[in-house]
C-alpha cells in the first residue's frame, strides 16, 4: 500500500460535463476558473507549468494541468475535488487505481475520440490560457505522449 501512496503525477485532466465550451470561451467563466485553479493549486501549495481547455468530443469543457513539480496521487485527487472534477469520475478513477495496483496510466485520462450514434467524434485542440514559463503547446503535447507512453 505504501508504493501506491508514494506514487506521482505530472498532469491532471478535469471534465466538467455541466459546462459547454462555447459558453465558457464567451464569457467570463474562463478567466474565474483559471483564477480558481491557481488559486486552489497556492493554496494547496502546488506549482503549475501551464493550464490549457479544449472542447470535448461532445462539446463540454476539458482542462489540462501541468505540474511544474509532481504532485502524489491522493494529493492530485484532493486537487480535482477542490476543482469540482465530477466526483463520480474522482471516485471511478480512485477505484481503477486501486485495483491496477497503482498505476497511473489507468486513471485521469481524457479521450480524444468518441462514438455517439455511430458517428465518431474529435475532441478539439488544446488552447493554453496560462503558463508559468515559455511552454509552448509542442512542449505540453510531447509531455502528454511521454506520460502515455511510459
Amino acid at each position: 500500500m505504501t508504493d501506491i501512496i508514494k506514487k506521482e503525477v505530472e498532469q491532471i485532466f478535469l471534465d466538467y460535463d455541466d459546462k459547454i465550451f462555447e459558453e465558457v470561451m464567451n464569457s467570463p467563466i474562463k478567466e474565474s476558473n483559471l483564477s480558481k485553479v491557481l488559486q486552489t493549486a497556492a493554496k494547496m501549495h502546488i506549482q503549475i507549468d501551464c493550464v490549457c481547455i479544449r472542447r470535448s468530443s461532445g462539446g463540454r469543457l476539458h482542462v489540462l494541468i501541468a505540474l511544474d513539480q509532481p504532485i502524489s496521487f491522493i494529493w492530485s485527487m484532493i486537487f480535482r475535488i477542490r476543482l469540482d472534477d465530477c466526483i463520480g469520475r474522482v471516485t471511478s478513477d480512485f477505484n481503477r487505481y486501486l485495483e491496477s495496483g497503482g498505476d497511473i496510466t489507468r486513471v485521469n485520462r481524457l479521450f480524444n475520440y468518441k462514438l455517439v450514434n455511430g458517428e465518431q467524434r474529435r475532441a478539439g485542440e488544446w488552447i493554453i490560457l496560462y503558463h508559468a514559463k515559455n511552454t509552448t503547446l509542442n512542449d505540453f503535447e510531447q509531455k502528454q505522449n511521454d506520460i502515455i507512453e511510459a
